[in-house]
């Protein structure tokens, strides 16, 4: 009689560790990070009536600094936002980044939850003051649809790899991974990483070292910054993350446990991942850099230029 307790009980045992097993690890899903937002981050529900009402927006601006998550689908969206989104065109959209949204809806996005934590009345002060959580799930309508536009996706993204000369094989599946309906890509970078390569690459252009008082004063406005982005895909489901602070980011963590992916935050960018990446930022921060030198000059010339058309008419005029 004891045996066969002891055998049931070990039974519910297994059973019960198998369920929680397959929650934490199934497929991330809207209702896992809206359920876990309010009550393991103990986030502010808020409706998009609510976002939609201009006279909401304290409330709204003070429920973002606490930490607040959504709830909604494509169609309630294209129904509260209804005069909004009258010129919004998808594929217009998808031109405009080279991606094809051709015959897309907002409809097409079935099932939307939404967390997000920022305070917005530190966008305007030091970079180490930015704070910045977000965590979003989309379920698609269209399975088979969602896994093409995700394929594309992942297409540019080795396309771009490639011009950063970053090899994918050498990437941990942690990092990266691709297998057409489902994979991710997640990064993991300190602000601090990202200024040392830029100003190399800066002192590489110009051939000579640059202040270091500047690179100092930079260094001190990103501080400890942490960057993460985590994008995950399967079977018609969508997973963002996107973290930028100098804090722990300990909802992140809980929050990427709880829809069942692996905390991006314990995954550190290998060498492979953060040069390209750096490459791709810095080149594009330098070829900034230098078209706006060019306009400046341009600028400088069409300034002396006037000038020397002014001076020929006042002498002109006095003669």
């Amino acid at each position: 009689m004891k045996n066969k307790f002891m055998k049931k009980g070990s039974c519910l045992i297994l059973a019960g560790l198998l369920a929680v097993s397959m929650t934490a690890c199934g497929k991330p899903s809207a209702k896992k990070l809206s359920n876990a937002a309010e009550k393991k981050i103990e986030a502010e529900e808020v409706t998009l009536e609510e976002l939609e009402d201009k006279d909401n927006s304290e409330k709204n601006q003070k429920a973002l600094k606490k930490g607040m998550f959504l709830n909604t689908t494509g169609e309630k969206i294209e129904d509260v936002f209804e005069d909004e989104l009258k010129d919004f065109d998808l594929e217009e959209i998808g031109e405009a980044y080279d991606i094809d949204l051709d015959g897309w809806e907002v409809e097409d996005f079935k099932n939307i939850s939404i967390y997000a934590k920022a305070d917005t009345d530190k966008f305007n002060t030091a970079y180490k003051d930015i704070d910045i959580r977000y965590v979003a799930v989309i379920e698609f309508e269209d399975k088979k649809q969602s896994d093409e536009l995700f394929e594309e996706l992942m297409d540019k993204f080795e396309d771009l790899a490639d011009d950063a000369d970053i090899d994918l094989e050498k990437l941990s599946k942690d990092e990266y991974m691709n297998k057409g309906n489902k994979g991710h890509l997640v990064i993991n970078l300190e602000a601090s990483t990202v200024v040392d390569a830029l100003f190399d690459e800066l002192e590489e252009e110009k051939g000579e070292s640059i202040d270091k008082d500047i690179v100092k004063e930079y260094k001190k406005s990103v501080g400890d910054l942490r960057i993460v982005i985590g994008i995950y895909y399967e079977g018609g489901v969508l997973t963002t993350i996107i973290g930028i602070s100098e804090d722990d980011m300990e909802d992140i963590s809980t929050l990427a446990k709880s829809i069942g992916v692996k905390d991006p935050l314990t995954i550190e960018s290998s060498d492979e991942l953060a040069k390209g990446i750096l490459t791709l930022y810095t080149s594009g921060f330098t070829n900034y850099l230098s078209k706006a030198q060019d306009a400046a000059q341009q600028i400088q010339d069409h300034n002396a230029e006037v000038e020397a058309v002014v001076d020929e008419i006042n002498e002109a005029l006095e003669g």
